[in-house]
């Protein structure tokens, strides 16, 4: 009896450091309160680093399902308008702010084709536009330059705070940039071929 004692508390001692090095693995589960919510919208991971928006521009999102996206956004201090439609998008400029981004959650429309058309007239009458693409049909985040013809960037969903924050920073500072120059050489190529 007396040298079960000391077994059981080995036992004890193995597995209480047993948990005590999986629970830096393991995240304790929060229950959804306001509370939490609140504590959340003010950790330093929500902070966007990179993205640099000008005071009186504004990132115009369309599509449903993009509320997590517009929270982070709007916590870095940034205007966000939700509009309805691709339509109403013919300028850079709406409601007298310019529009720094623009976010379409295309699986509101119902895929890429059903916006295939509203997507090019954006991309070849307002090329200085940054355009990010949200689907759930994408297999993965892409900012590579093929897709240039229709935005900037894609990302899949849900979006990740970081994978937003990296697709309106590299849409906007590389790939836009990259898209007006393909477009305008495009354009002195047609000119050229013209004359």
């Amino acid at each position: 009896m007396l040298q079960s004692a000391p077994i059981t508390s080995s036992i004890k001692r193995h597995w209480h450091s047993f948990l005590d090095a999986t629970s830096h693995f393991v995240a304790p589960r929060r229950h959804d309160t306001p509370q939490a919510h609140s504590a959340a919208s003010l950790r330093r991971s929500d902070i966007m680093e990179s993205l640099d928006l000008d005071c009186d521009a504004v990132i115009v999102m369309i599509g449903q399902r993009l509320d997590r996206e517009r929270d982070w956004i709007l916590r870095q201090h940034a205007a966000v308008l939700q509009v309805p439609s691709l339509s109403d998008i013919q300028s850079t400029w709406i409601n007298g702010q310019k529009i720094s981004h623009l976010i379409v959650q295309i699986d509101y429309f119902g895929g890429i084709w059903e916006v295939f058309d509203e997507l090019r007239r954006i991309r070849n009458t307002l090329p200085e536009l940054p355009v990010v693409l949200v689907s759930y049909d994408f297999a993965q985040d892409d900012f590579r330059c093929e897709r240039l013809a229709l935005c900037d960037a894609s990302l899949r969903a849900p979006v990740g705070l970081a994978s937003l924050e990296f697709g309106l920073t590299e849409a906007a500072n590389v790939n836009n940039p990259a898209w007006q120059t393909r477009l305008r050489d495009l354009q002195e190529a047609e000119t050229r071929t013209i004359i």
